[in-house]
Formats: structure tokens, C-alpha cells, sequence
């Protein structure tokens, strides 16, 4: 009777010598493996801070640990946008929105700022700002809606507080270097230089904005934005200046406000 103990560990060994090695469980939120899927594949998460927030939730219970390794097989399986799912598109028609805003400024300041522009400018762009107009509404509408039916995941969470530090950065940055360049054009005495240094700076922008938010679309608004403002510090004519800076500018927002309109909309339709 004292070595039934010994046999049946020895059958229970040999059991699971022929059934092979174990099968690996699925990477749970808050073990080391985890966090490093989720830092590799979004870049912009602090690690440190990753792995602060998942190490106090050691603790959770055995169906929340299940929840977020199902989350973590969706994250491989995904981009960064679907990672942040809806609450990523509803950002993204805000960010619509805002750039919308803006292009209609530029606009105005080139049809009103510089030379004149012919009526036909004037209807086109018209008409254009309130087709949009109605898009980027329908849109907002229909994501809002959307997002307010599923609450934010605990990784959404944490990756849109990094997101979110990161995009005030950025715009802060560029805030402070629209106002130094608009005082130092007024102290040198050329403040009709400030359209196209402002242009310039927000071109430059747009480069950080497409690595924190993995839109390749922004590097190409970035690109032609530096090259409209860069290119107008050539032109002698200040009124021409003007008007080149502004009307292109602002067609440029328009444009990329449509790409990121067809982004917000697809990705809508996916959920659906």
C-alpha cells in the first residue's frame, strides 16, 4: 500500500509523457508576455507605464483574465485603429472636423486676402465647404452613436492617455513656434511672410501626427504643406503670396479631410 502513491504518480508521468508537451495558454493582460505584445505593436504606450498599470491587476479573477486575453488575440490580429476600435474612430472624425475648420480659413484668407478671385472660385468653394460640411456631420453622428454604445476597454484606456499626452506635445510645440515666428516677422518688419511661415509650421506638424497616430496620409499632407509654405517665401508679390498660401493650403485640408472622412467612414461600415 506505500508505493500505490509512487505508481500512480509514475502512470500519471508516463500519461503525459505520451500525450506530448503542453499546449501554450494564450497570453493573459498583466503577464509580462502580454504587455510586450501590446508594446511592440503600438509604439507610442510607455512600456514602464504598461507595465505599472497590468502588474496591479495581478489580482483579477479568472473571467476578467480570460476577457483580456480574447482583447490581446484581437490586438495581434489587428492594426493600431482597430485596437482602438470605435472610440478611435470617433476621434477621427473630431480630427476631421478641426482640419475642416481650419482649410475653410485658409480659404477665406486666399479668396479674400490676396488678389481678387474670380465668382466661379467663389461658388465652387462654397459649395464644396457645405457638401463636406453635411459629410463630416453625417459621419460624427453616426460614430458618436456608435461609441456611446461600447464603453472603453481597459487597454483603450491606457493607450489613449498616451495618445492623448503626446498629441498635446505636439501641439503645443507647434503653437509656441507659430508665435515666435509671427514676432519675429513683425520685428523684422515682414509680417506678410506670417501666412507662409505659419503654413510651413504646420506642415511640419502633420510629421509626428502621422507616427502617433499611423496615418501615412498625414506624411504626405506634411510634405506638401512645408512645400506650399516654404515655396511661398519665394514669391515677390505679396498679394499673390497670399492668395497662392491660402487657396492651396486650405484645399490641402479639404483633401486630407476627405481621406480621413473615407477612413472613419470604412472603418464604421467594418463595425457594422
Amino acid at each position: 500500500m506505500g508505493t500505490l502513491p509512487a505508481r500512480e504518480a509514475a502512470s500519471s508521468h508516463g500519461a503525459a509523457t505520451r500525450a506530448g508537451p503542453a499546449t501554450t495558454a494564450p497570453a493573459r493582460f498583466g503577464s509580462p508576455k502580454s504587455t510586450d505584445t501590446i508594446a511592440s505593436l503600438i509604439p507610442v504606450v510607455n512600456r514602464n507605464f504598461l507595465l505599472r498599470h497590468t502588474n496591479s491587476g495581478q489580482g483579477h479573477s479568472t473571467s476578467q483574465a480570460q476577457r483580456n486575453s480574447f482583447r490581446l488575440r484581437t490586438i495581434r490580429s489587428g492594426s493600431y485603429p482597430s485596437f482602438m476600435s470605435l472610440h478611435a474612430r470617433s476621434g477621427t472624425a473630431v480630427g476631421a472636423t478641426i482640419m475642416f475648420f481650419f482649410g475653410a480659413i485658409w480659404l477665406f484668407l486666399g479668396v479674400f486676402g490676396g488678389r481678387p478671385s474670380p465668382g466661379w472660385l467663389r461658388a465652387g468653394l462654397l459649395v464644396a465647404g457645405l457638401l463636406l460640411g453635411v459629410w463630416i456631420a453625417t459621419v460624427v453622428r453616426r460614430v458618436s452613436h456608435v461609441s456611446e454604445t461600447a464603453p472603453p476597454t481597459l487597454e483603450q484606456t491606457v493607450v489613449g492617455r498616451q495618445i492623448g499626452r503626446r498629441f498635446g506635445w505636439i501641439t503645443g510645440i507647434e503653437g509656441a513656434a507659430i508665435f515666435l515666428a509671427v514676432i519675429l516677422l513683425n520685428a523684422v518688419h515682414r509680417p506678410d511672410f506670417i501666412p507662409s511661415a505659419i503654413a510651413l509650421i504646420v506642415g511640419l506638424h502633420f510629421f509626428p501626427l502621422a507616427s502617433l497616430f499611423g496615418r501615412s496620409v498625414y506624411y504626405g499632407t506634411g510634405i506638401l504643406g512645408c512645400a506650399i509654405g516654404g515655396s511661398a517665401f519665394f514669391i515677390s508679390d505679396p498679394s499673390f503670396r497670399t492668395s497662392v498660401v491660402g487657396l492651396s493650403f486650405g484645399l490641402l485640408l479639404w483633401l486630407t479631410t476627405v481621406n480621413v472622412l473615407f477612413y472613419a467612414f470604412d472603418q464604421h461600415s467594418q463595425a457594422g
